[in-house]
């Protein structure tokens, strides 16, 4: 878990709640379920697709105020193509686990107390797999989703 933004080179597919989710192993630990664009070739994802594929998790420790109260999480999808053309017309799911520990000690440090609220951040665009198209316009949105945070001291 990065303490900056990484910037996202692709979109995911969605964050809503219905096809992507949050659950917790730990008060530490979260699970991520994430749609995420990707090349089919014979019916199947190849390895090779799926090894392009990062998503990283981060967070904004200067953001952060003493009345805030939910903590807020940036996931952002990067993809190793180097410098090729790939289209991505159909999505998959990753299911990735993160370590919120440093993100939960900041926040504490800030606030005094742990979040009552997580909120992750990401680009989407549920049509294409791109955050601007030829032209340059933007074509992903921001979203936000909010889950509760689990856990008391």
């Amino acid at each position: 878990m990065n303490p900056q933004k990484t910037e996202p080179t692709n979109p995911l597919y969605s964050l809503d709640k219905q096809q992507s989710s949050l659950v917790y192993y730990d008060k530490n630990t979260i699970v991520l379920t994430m749609p995420y664009w990707v090349k089919v070739t014979n019916s199947s994802v190849e390895d090779s697709e799926v090894k392009k594929h990062s998503f990283v998790l981060s967070y904004d420790p200067e953001a952060m105020t003493a009345s805030d109260t939910k903590l807020k999480l940036y996931i952002s999808h990067v993809v190793e193509d180097a410098g090729e053309t790939v289209t991505r017309s159909k999505f998959t799911y990753a299911y990735r686990a993160y370590s919120i520990r440093a993100a939960l000690a900041a926040f504490k440090e800030k606030t005094g107390k742990l979040p009552k609220y997580l909120e992750l951040t990401a680009e989407i665009n549920n049509s294409k797999d791109e955050l601007v198209d030829k032209d340059g316009k933007e074509t992903s949105v921001e979203r936000s989703v909010e889950y509760d945070y689990a856990f008391t001291e």
